[in-house]
């Protein structure tokens, strides 16, 4: 039988739209004009007019402090209502910037009421501004509205200040900013907007700077280094909380946060702790060094790790342990940080295949035992096991030589080479060694 070929499909013609004539386009026009351009027109004016009057009746004084403050409250909530039920599906954008408007008059009359006329007192007063703050954030969010955001945060974060007293009230300070440091957390992870977290981070650094240069004293170390501390964990977190939560890679400006929080904090801890509490400062270095390692980790099992973070969070961690620990901890101290070192450099250098990392970790196993062989950390006559520094410096040393070689063992022992074999083969030496080590610790 014969084959006959279907007839090829033409092309679908395009929509022909048709061509208005000049009285069409006119009447349009007109009608564009008399419906909606003359209507913000004349909104404009009467809002100016309004703005006049009431100038007017403030400086007769026939309006007094609370018709003001009832004044500003209304056209607050006229501009919210305007915003969220007249505008919202004609114009979102002019609908975010209406409602914007509504919720700072709301804020600053609520504000300006307190300042000028004592209305309402001082404790309810910041509650009631954190409420139209967290209301504006919470719009925000159900309406996928950024402005709005950005507005509450700033609400929020200005609210302080501007209720300050020159008090100092270090604890209810800290505790509303890692509260508002949650909150610039918990923004990107539900609607991925930037900004909200290096605003809430500057915000907050500001705060912490000004609270340390006026008020800080010996007395008031476990507050100030309970601040720097939660300065690094919270922003660190909430820099990796969008990409952890969403299984996405960290962005460049996130990866900026999370080392301006740990290089700020490291900062502070530095000028509080380095002239009376060095050892202190020098634990505290090894914390936010692991602090950066337990962020890089979480990030990888999430998905969320990227070079840009990997670089800035390992850079982080090196810094902290080689360079400034061993300026800081003097013999016990020094012999642990170079422990914990070289069990960070060795893990993430047979990882990360790099033979740089590898030989930074050897340096610093073999830097534990010589700072306690120079720094004369010796026992002297009996001693209960685990129960003084030296004993805990050494078992460091111990531990740090048998994890890195049982690491060395365990990754590389089967895998193909002479060079892998050779290093699996250092690895149980290194076992060996810190076997004998330990009999000798304990003899």
């Amino acid at each position: 039988p014969r084959m006959e070929t279907p007839p090829a499909r033409l092309p679908a013609a395009a929509p022909v739209r048709p061509v208005k004539s000049r009285a069409e386009r006119l009447d349009a026009l007109e009608r564009r004009v008399g419906t909606r351009w003359l209507n913000w027109v004349g909104a404009m004016v009467t809002l100016a007019g309004t703005a006049f009057l009431l100038k007017f009746l403030y400086d007769r004084g026939w309006i007094g402090p609370a018709g003001r403050v009832t004044i500003g409250m209304g056209i607050g909530v006229s501009l919210l209502w305007l915003g969220e039920r007249r505008l919202r599906w004609f114009h979102p954008l002019l609908s975010q910037s209406v409602s914007a408007a509504g919720c700072g008059a709301l804020f600053l009359t609520t504000f300006l009421s307190y300042k000028f006329y004592d209305f309402g007192g001082r404790a309810a007063t910041f509650g009631l501004l954190c409420w139209f703050a967290l209301f504006t954030v919470l719009l925000a969010v159900v309406r996928r509205a950024p402005v709005l955001a950005y507005l509450g945060l700033l609400c929020a974060y200005l609210t302080p200040f501007l209720l300050s007293t020159g008090e100092d009230q270090a604890e209810i300070l800290f505790a509303y900013l890692a509260l508002l440091a949650a909150a610039s957390a918990g923004v990107p992870v539900t609607r991925d907007w930037r900004g909200i977290v290096p605003l809430g981070f500057a915000f907050s650094v500001v705060y912490y700077a000004g609270w340390h240069g006026r008020f800080y004293s010996p007395d008031r170390l476990g507050i100030a280094v309970t601040g720097a501390a939660g300065l690094v964990i919270l922003f660190v977190a909430a820099a990796l909380s969008r990409g952890v939560w969403h299984r996405r890679g960290v962005r460049p400006e996130e990866c900026f946060v999370a080392a301006a929080a740990h290089l700020s904090g490291l900062w502070f801890l530095w000028d509080i702790l380095v002239r009376r509490h060095e050892a202190a400062l020098g634990f505290g270095l090894c914390a936010l060094a692991l602090v950066a390692l337990a962020a890089l980790r979480a990030a990888r099992l999430r998905r969320a790790s990227s070079p840009p973070l990997e670089s800035t969070l390992l850079g982080l961690a090196a810094g902290s342990l080689v360079l400034v620990i061993p300026a800081v901890l003097e013999a016990e101290g020094a012999m642990l940080a170079w422990s914990l070192a070289a069990v960070v450099f060795a893990g993430i250098g047979i990882r990360a295949r790099s033979v740089v990392l590898e030989g930074a970790a050897a340096l610093c196993l073999l830097a534990g035992p010589l700072v306690g062989l120079t720094g004369g950390v010796f026992h002297t006559g009996m001693f209960i096991p685990a129960a003084n520094p030296v004993c805990i410096a050494w078992l460091g040393v111990v531990l740090a030589w048998f994890l890195v070689g049982r690491r060395y063992a365990r990754r590389l022992c089967g895998s193909g080479g002479a060079g892998q074999g050779a290093r699996a083969t250092a690895g149980t030496g290194l076992q060996v060694v810190a076997s004998f080590m330990l009999a000798i610790l304990l003899s």
